[in-house]
């Protein structure tokens, strides 16, 4: 789920397609109903890497996983 919330945020901020580089994610407690949420926030935007943590909440406040992902942009007429 951070995987998907990190990329389409990089999709957003630029337009750009991304993959992932590296993605370290600690799982906290277990879920086993309700709604859970992700957000994250940017660390480091430059023109071919982002950096980026985030965060899963369940519908309670409760911190249910966090994790940190590198990714390369994929500029278009850019050398990858």
């Amino acid at each position: 789920m951070l995987d998907n919330v990190f990329g389409a945020t990089i999709h957003h901020l630029t337009g750009c397609k991304n993959v992932t580089v590296t993605l370290n994610i600690h799982y906290l407690s277990p879920v086993n109903s309700g709604t859970i949420t992700a957000r994250c926030q940017v660390l480091h935007m430059g023109y071919k890497l982002a950096a980026l943590d985030g965060f899963i909440h369940d519908e309670d406040g409760n911190q249910i996983a966090k994790g940190s992902g590198t990714f390369k942009l994929l500029r278009e007429g850019a050398n990858v």
